[in-house]
């Protein structure tokens, strides 16, 4: 009996795994090519890019996160996600990798980590606002 007990947390592990990524299909994922001039009107908008101690690389990262603020109790409206490249089309211009998040509530701003800059209105958002993925909630 004693010989089985080290697979319970195997188990376990590989249980609740599989349940987080099935949770990660809770996200409408489109691409945008360009995103509208509308696409930021509100004003519960939120941005960040990886730093030190703050990572995501990949979309499949990126719905992690986005399911880890939604399970600190964060009401999101929507998420856009732009990977970086060394590029926007013709322009040699670097474009960091960003994420603005959109928030349903306000008071939801303090659960945020804080990587997380408020974005003014007239700010520019997105360097190199093309090929996006935009997350909707589901």
């Amino acid at each position: 009996m004693k010989k089985y007990l080290f697979i319970l947390p195997i188990l376990l592990t590989l249980g609740c795994e599989s349940l987080f990524n099935s949770s990660l299909d809770n996200f409408e994922v489109k691409t945008l090519e360009t995103v509208p001039n509308n696409e930021f009107t509100s004003d519960l908008l939120y941005k960040a890019s990886p730093g030190e101690n703050f990572h995501f690389s990949s979309l499949k990262e990126v719905k992690y996160l986005l399911l880890s603020l939604q399970t600190k109790g964060v009401s999101l409206e929507a998420a856009w996600y732009r990977e970086g490249s060394p590029s926007c089309g013709m322009l040699a211009v670097v474009v960091p990798t960003t994420l603005v998040v959109q928030l349903t509530e306000r008071n939801d701003a303090d659960k945020l980590p804080e990587a997380f800059d408020y974005v003014e209105k007239n700010e520019p958002i997105l360097i190199c606002p093309t090929h996006v993925k935009k997350l909707i909630p589901k």
